[in-house]
């Protein structure tokens, strides 16, 4: 699979299109295995409600899966 910064989904070439954010969330959670929504909002100076945003578009993409429940939620890489 590659990642692709552009807007919009590239279907042929088997790319997924992803926001400069959602792709350094992906890349630390390459390095590091995992990733909080507490890491992303230090890492982008955003609120939790934005963390959660992104997130959840990447759940969608189906890249990123939660782990754990609660206070102690963090994502892996599908």
């Amino acid at each position: 699979m590659q990642l692709s910064l552009e807007k919009h989904k590239k279907d042929s070439k088997g790319q997924l299109a992803l926001t400069e954010k959602q792709t350094k969330v992906i890349e630390h959670m390459i390095s590091n295995g995992r990733i909080t929504s507490g890491e992303i909002q230090k890492m982008f100076k955003i609120s939790r409600p934005a963390a959660y945003k992104e997130i959840k578009k990447l759940i969608e993409q189906n890249l990123i899966q939660p782990k754990g429940t609660g206070r102690a939620i963090y994502y892996v890489i599908k």
